[in-house]
């Protein structure tokens, strides 16, 4: 009984969450992502106290510690579907990261 009051309050959260979202653009990108091995000591001394280098142990860019991400929009619509200006090409070092009194590793 426990279960099914649990899974019916889950989805009625859920449900109310979903329809608070309302949709406004959507994009086209094409991203470019290039990895870089660089010397661990170096990219440690860029890092905030206590974060980690985490690199990939698997993947096309197993064992690189600094990257680059190139983010080109191709086309934005907002949300009537009229296009939007596009402001500029992005491009965004990366490091890839953990910290050992948080969650799992993520992005710098």
């Amino acid at each position: 009984m426990r279960a099914l009051l649990f899974a019916f309050t889950l989805c009625t959260v859920a449900g109310a969450v979903g329809a608070a979202e309302k949709f406004s653009s959507s994009n086209v990108d094409v991203r470019t992502v290039i990895g870089f091995k660089a010397s661990e000591a170096a990219v440690q001394k860029v890092l905030p106290s206590g974060w980690e280098v985490a690199s990939p142990t698997s993947g096309p860019l197993k064992g690189f510690n600094v990257s680059i991400n190139f983010i080109e929009t191709i086309t934005a619509q907002d949300a009537e579907g009229k296009s939007v200006e596009i402001s500029s090409k992005r491009s965004r070092p990366r490091m890839p990261k953990a910290n050992p009194y948080r969650c799992s590793g993520a992005p710098f």
